[in-house]
């Protein structure tokens, strides 16, 4: 599997890839994102609602997808609808692995259209939160500010069939109902091969930028450096409605 270009590894098992760095050097539209900092200094990434930010799978992953994974993520958004905060899509744009988030719950879908669900009451209070998802051969486990929300144990589980033929994408619209993402990001970094990665996301990640993108790659198509974004603006609510998931 090819090593992420720029990021430094965390965890000896794994192979992080930082996919905002990703997205930020080679997305061809950065239209509706803007760069900015936390009160840490940290740089983020603000989200704009009509933002299309997608890669090919292979430049973030190489030739292969692990079955086993961590997701591990900063983020603030205060949308009141469900709504895609990453996606993998095939080449023929079936969602082959998907997080989505609601004010309820986190959704993680896989391959064949498998639904788990997790109950989580305060992502979508415009706070910052840092959530981790671990994927194993035996379980899901999702980590929300450093504590366990829930562990759920796979049924039938034959690996996350994940090809590296199509796109990840960043927000925007994968069903034609649906309410983009629109919030902000410093983290979002998959550490392939280590499931346990998510358990350490705190002590790993709690007091440094580690994760963040480097700003010298946030350049605009006239290579000068998009303008910055004050990273406390309050992130616009939407009052758009949106079908329930589950009736997909």
């Amino acid at each position: 599997m090819r090593a992420a270009e720029s990021a430094v590894p965390l965890f000896d098992d794994g192979n992080e890839v930082n996919l905002l760095e990703k997205m930020t050097s080679h997305a061809q539209d950065l239209s509706n994102v803007s760069f900015g900092y936390n009160e840490a200094n940290c740089s983020i990434l603000e989200i704009g609602q009509y933002s299309t930010l997608n890669i090919p799978t292979r430049e973030a992953f190489g030739d292969r997808f692990a079955d086993e994974l961590s997701v591990l993520m900063k983020l603030r958004y205060s949308l009141k609808e469900d709504t895609s905060l990453v996606t993998i899509l095939s080449h023929r744009s079936h969602v082959l692995f998907q997080i989505r988030i609601n004010p309820h719950a986190l959704i993680f879908v896989t391959t064949r259209r498998r639904h788990y669900e997790f109950p989580v009451s305060l992502l979508g209070d415009g706070a910052w939160h840092q959530v981790a998802l671990s994927i194993s051969l035996e379980r899901l486990e999702l980590h929300v500010d450093c504590r366990l929300v829930e562990r759920v144990s796979w049924s039938n589980y034959f690996g996350m069939g994940v090809t590296t033929e199509g796109l990840i994408i960043i927000g925007g619209l994968i069903e034609s109902f649906e309410i983009p993402f629109e919030g902000a990001l410093q983290q979002l970094t998959f550490v392939m091969g280590d499931s346990a990665a998510a358990s350490e996301h705190c002590r790993s990640y709690n007091t440094t930028c580690t994760g963040s993108f480097s700003p010298e790659t946030f350049f605009n198509p006239s290579g000068s450096l998009w303008e910055h974004s004050p990273a406390w603006l309050e992130v616009p609510k939407e009052t758009n409605e949106i079908q329930d998931f589950s009736a997909q």
